[in-house]
């Protein structure tokens, strides 16, 4: 497992919890040990240079068939809950949240970061402690998934970290990118077409007071959906040098429509992790038939193409 840096002081180090949880949690260690021999493959875009790639772990198939309408109903306890979590689940205070080690692995680090209370997950103003745990985390991705854009735990405020490698399609150096405006100390940019699948924002925060205004200013250029609190999407951030990227990616559908488990469809339901470019299977026909062209299908769909995202950037910078 790489090392987990922590910059904040807390009363147990993350890796520390992750070792302990190695030792003493059987299905914890049964999960981790599945991920470390779980079937790899690459995904080759011929038209842009995004580096896309496949895991076929079983144990997901809960996560990738959650039931939303269930979960809106009360139909199932809040497995992020204290009340309902395992006795061998321990954790880690921070601020208003606990640090989990998530027992279903799709990263070689994979932790939750679930709300000390049951909230439901929108993100506003939390981005601020999105941002904090990058430095907890300085060589880990935190990620939020919206309530419809992958998120197994809809109705629990909750963030998720993995390997920084997941960031790596996020990287490239920003004359890769379009500049938007700039807020303080901090800029707004956007991808060439020819560089990604699908649009979306990237924040070069520079400044803590930038966050919650540059954050605003790109989600208040996004649709947001009849009711719903906040835009469909997905977010990531992570260190990079002394800055923090944050990007924000646009979402127009929970599911492809080839989602399901009849013949000749496939359960791939994109969160965060397929958005960055690993795609997470429970089932070996999904496994072996997922290539460039089906990838970027499922990307048209539940993203947003380069012209759509036109619109954006015209709203954006208007």
């Amino acid at each position: 497992m790489p090392e987990i840096i922590a910059e904040n002081r807390l009363e147990e180090s993350p890796c520390d919890l992750f070792n302990k949880q190695l030792d003493e949690w059987q299905l914890f260690i049964a999960n981790y040990n599945k991920y470390r021999e779980a079937c790899f493959g690459k995904i080759i875009f011929d038209n842009v240079p995004w580096k896309a790639g496949k895991i076929l772990l079983n144990y997901r198939k809960g996560s990738i068939t959650a039931d939303l309408k269930a979960i809106g109903n009360g139909e199932r306890p809040c497995f992020l809950c204290k009340s309902a979590r395992p006795e061998q689940q321990r954790w880690i205070d921070w601020e208003d949240y606990e640090i989990l080690v998530n027992p279903y692995p799709v990263s070689s680090i994979h932790f939750t970061i679930a709300s000390k209370k049951h909230a439901p997950q929108i993100l506003d103003d939390r981005i601020v402690d999105m941002v904090k745990l990058t430095r907890i985390f300085q060589n880990g991705c935190v990620f939020y998934n919206g309530a419809k854009c992958g998120a197994s735990a809809p109705d629990h405020m909750h963030f998720q970290v993995v390997d920084t490698a997941i960031s790596d399609n996020f990287t490239s150096d920003l004359k890769c990118f379009d500049e938007g405006p700039a807020i303080g100390d901090s800029k707004i940019y956007m991808p060439h077409e020819d560089t990604t699948p699908f649009g979306y924002y990237l924040m070069e925060i520079n400044s803590d007071k930038d966050i919650i205004p540059i954050y605003k200013t790109v989600v208040d250029s996004l649709p947001v959906n009849g009711d719903s609190p906040e835009p469909m999407m997905n977010v990531i951030a992570f260190r990079m040098g002394d800055t923090t990227r944050v990007v924000v990616i646009p979402r127009k559908k929970h599911r492809p429509s080839i989602y399901g488990s009849e013949a000749g469809m496939m359960l791939i339901s994109p969160a965060s992790i397929e958005m960055t470019g690993t795609f997470i299977t429970s089932r070996h026909e999904d496994f072996d038939r997922l290539d460039n062209e089906l990838t970027q299908m499922i990307y048209n769909e539940v993203g947003y193409t380069h012209d759509e995202f036109m619109d954006f950037k015209t709203r954006l910078q208007s």
